[in-house]
């Protein structure tokens, strides 16, 4: 024979469960996700900080009195005082704070939570509440970082850009209330 086919040798590294391919695949599978879900909480805490930022600005330059003339006439309420915003400020900040519990909500959907259980003999109260839920963000990463930074990259170029004309956008489809 002038050329012998060999097999190539198994591989040690991958669970005898998986062939080699549908390892990879799963493994990729798993950081997209990470990837995506760390994008999504960086929106989110991009749109919570929107949220406040939105806040104390209202709470630091509008009256509190309606003034119709200037168009704030919509009541934002603020531990009891009352100051008047436009109907565009009242959607951005409802557009801020629904946005950032679903952005958040849908990250903590997307990531792969996994559950440790303690062992058996360990002590209810040592663990608190049973299980804790792992998402596989505990390590710090560039990557992940990055993703989190492009997240919130985008929702502040967003609103700058395109904010108003969001928020009347949704106000005028109903999506919030003005």
């Amino acid at each position: 024979m002038l050329c012998e086919v060999r097999p190539n040798p198994p591989t040690t590294a991958m669970p005898a469960a998986y062939p080699p391919h549908e390892a990879v695949t799963r493994s990729m599978r798993q950081d997209i996700r990470r990837l995506i879900g760390a994008a999504l909480l960086g929106l989110a805490a991009a749109s919570f900080g929107t949220l406040f930022w939105l806040t104390f600005r209202i709470i630091g330059t509008r009256p509190t009195h309606p003034v119709p003339a200037l168009g704030l006439i919509v009541p934002f309420n603020d531990k009891g005082t009352y100051y008047f915003v436009t109907h565009t400020e009242s959607a951005a900040v409802h557009l801020s704070f629904w946005s950032s519990w679903w952005l958040g909500l849908l990250a903590v959907v997307i990531l792969n939570w996994e559950v440790i259980v303690p062992p058996p003999g360990t002590p209810r109260w040592a663990n608190h509440d049973g299980a804790r839920w792992k998402p596989g963000l505990e390590t710090f990463s560039w990557r992940h970082a990055i993703a989190a930074a492009s997240g919130a990259l985008a929702w502040g170029t967003a609103g700058l850009l395109y904010g108003a004309p969001i928020a009347r956008t949704a106000l005028r489809l109903g999506l919030v209330h003005g």
